[in-house]
C-alpha cells in the first residue's frame, strides 16, 4: 500500500481531494475496505460510527433470505371454496389466500383464472375473500409522504400487481399526440385516449404531464407529453386495495367467460374451505437477483418479513423478522448484538442502522456462503446493468449495491481489482453537500481498484 499517495488526515490523496473539492466535511464519511484474501482491513475511517444505510441494507436482507429460506423457497397463493360445485357452477366464496407473493401479477391472475376454467367453473355465485393473514396489517409506508408512488408500497401477504396502475405513453409526431393505455386490464377505469405533444425537457416529462391521480380510475392530465421523449411509462398505486384487485379480476373473468358479479372482501379462510389449487411464485433467488439489481423496496419488504415464516404460519410482523434476522447476524455471521438494526428490510428508513465494519464482515461472510454465486450475482455491476449502469468502472470489475435517502448515500460490494484480488467494501456519507457524494464513492472504488 505504500505506493498510493495517503493525505495528511489519514484517507487516500484522491479520496481527500474529492471530498475537500465537493466541500464535505471527512467526519461526514466511514469506510471500510476488506482485503478479502488475507481477511484484513487496508482502508478504515469512521469505520465503527453508526451510519443510516438506505438501500445498501438490502444486501443484508438478500443474504438472509438465501440462508434461512433459502433459493428455491417459493411463495403459494392458495384458492379455496366454502361451497359446492355442480354443473360448472361454484355455488359459494371463492377464496384468495396469500402466501407473501410479492410478484403475483396480471399474468398470475390470467393463469390461475384459466385454471379454474379447466376445472369446469363456469359460475361462481358467491364473494372474492382475500385472506392476508400472514403478515399483519399495517398502517402502510409514509416514508416521504408520496404514498400514491410505488417505492412506498409496503408488504402484503396477498399483494397483487403491486397495487398498481401503468399509464403508457406512445408518442405520435406525425399526429401531434401520445397515446395513452393503462395496464393491467380492470373494469372501470376510463382515461383520455391521447394527451399533447410539445417541447419539454426529457427529464422533466413527469412534471410537464401534470397529472393528478387523485381518483385512481380516472387519471387525468393538464399539461403535455415532452416531445421527442420516446415511450414513457408513469406508474401510481392505488390504495384500496381489494376495489384494485375486484376490478381485476371481473375482467380477467368476463375474458375467460367465467359469470361473475360478487364483491372482492377483506376476510379469513373457512376452516371448512376446500383447497382447489395452489401457485408458485418465483424462487428467492430470483426475488434476490430483482431485489438488488432494481434496488425493489417491496420485494425487499416481502423477503424480510418471510425470514419469520419457518416459526409463525400468521400475523407475521416486522419485530419478528428483526429478531431472526439479528439471531442470525450473531450466530452465523458472527456480530456483536445491535450492530446492524434493520427496520423493514427495504432501507427506506432512517431507523435502520450499521456501521462499515460490520457491513464488510457481512460481504466477507457472504463471498463465503455455499449461495455466494446467486448472491452476489444478484448486485448491480458498475458500467453493465441495474442502478449501477452508467457508473463505469475501467481496470476494475464492482459488484455494487448503492443507497440514497435525503442527505445520505452509501455503496456496498465487492470490487475485484487490477491486481487480481477482491474486497470488500462499505461507504457513507451523511449531512450537508452529499447530493454530489457519487464522486466520493466512486473516488474510493477507483482507490481499491488501483491497489498495488
Amino acid at each position: 500500500m505504500t505506493s498510493v499517495a495517503w493525505g495528511s488526515n489519514g484517507l487516500p490523496m484522491e479520496i481527500e481531494k474529492t471530498l475537500s473539492a465537493l466541500e464535505i466535511h471527512r467526519n461526514q464519511f466511514a469506510v471500510n475496505v476488506i482485503d478479502m484474501e488475507h481477511s484484513k482491513s487496508v482502508l478504515a475511517w469512521q469505520a465503527d460510527k453508526p451510519v443510516i444505510p438506505a438501500s445498501s441494507v438490502k444486501i443484508v436482507t438478500t443474504l438472509a433470505a438465501l440462508e434461512i429460506l433459502g433459493p428455491a423457497f417459493q411463495w403459494k397463493t392458495g384458492f379455496y371454496h366454502d361451497g359446492t360445485i355442480q354443473k360448472g357452477v361454484l355455488k359459494g366464496n371463492l377464496y384468495f389466500v396469500g402466501g407473501g407473493d410479492p410478484r403475483y401479477v396480471s399474468e398470475h391472475l390470467w393463469r390461475d383464472v384459466h385454471t379454474l376454467k379447466a376445472m369446469g367453473i363456469r359460475k361462481i355465485t358467491g364473494n372474492l375473500i382475500v385472506d392476508r393473514t400472514l403478515f399483519a396489517s399495517t398502517s402502510g409506508s409514509s416514508f416521504d409522504g408520496q404514498t400514491h408512488r410505488p417505492y412506498n408500497l409496503d408488504a402484503d401477504a396477498a399483494l397483487f400487481n403491486f397495487n398498481s396502475v401503468v399509464i403508457r405513453f406512445i408518442p405520435d409526431e406525425a399526429a401531434g399526440v401520445a397515446h395513452v393505455s393503462a395496464l393491467p386490464l380492470q373494469t372501470g377505469i376510463r382515461l383520455p385516449k391521447t394527451v399533447a405533444l410539445a417541447p419539454g425537457w426529457c427529464r422533466g416529462w413527469r412534471n410537464q404531464l401534470k397529472a393528478d391521480v387523485s381518483d385512481p380510475l380516472k387519471p387525468t392530465f393538464k399539461g403535455t407529453f415532452v416531445k421527442g421523449c420516446g415511450e414513457r411509462s408513469l406508474t401510481y398505486v392505488v390504495k384500496d386495495r381489494d376495489s384494485y384487485l375486484a376490478r381485476s379480476f371481473a375482467a380477467q373473468m368476463k375474458e375467460a367467460g367465467i359469470a361473475w358479479n360478487g364483491h372482492v372482501k377483506a376476510g379469513i379462510k373457512s376452516a371448512k374451505a376446500v383447497k382447489l389449487f395452489e401457485s408458485a411464485s418465483d424462487d428467492v433467488a430470483t426475488t434476490v437477483r430483482l431485489t438488488n439489481k432494481f434496488s425493489n423496496n417491496i420485494l425487499a419488504r416481502h423477503l424480510f418479513l418471510s425470514l419469520a415464516m419457518p416459526q409463525k404460519t400468521s400475523n407475521i410482523r416486522y419485530e419478528d423478522a428483526r429478531g431472526v434476522m439479528e439471531h442470525w447476524l450473531v450466530q452465523k455471521v458472527g456480530l456483536a448484538p445491535h450492530t446492524i438494526t434493520v427496520d423493514n428490510g427495504s432501507g427506506l428508513s432512517r431507523q435502520s442502522q450499521v456501521t462499515a465494519n460490520a457491513m464488510t464482515k457481512v460481504l466477507a461472510y457472504g463471498a463465503r456462503s455455499p449461495w455466494s454465486h446467486e448472491w452476489i450475482a444478484s448486485f448491480p455491476i458498475a458500467g453493465f446493468d441495474g442502478t449501477m449502469k452508467h457508473r463505469p468502472l475501467n481496470g476494475g470489475v464492482a459488484h455494487m449495491k448503492t443507497g440514497l435517502l435525503n442527505g445520505v448515500k452509501t455503496m456496498a460490494g465487492i470490487v475485484q481489482a487490477t491486481n487480481g484480488r477482491r474486497y470488500a467494501v462499505f461507504a457513507s456519507l451523511e449531512g450537508k453537500n452529499v447530493s454530489k457524494g457519487d464522486e466520493v464513492l466512486d473516488a474510493v472504488t477507483r482507490w481499491i481498484v488501483k491497489t498495488p
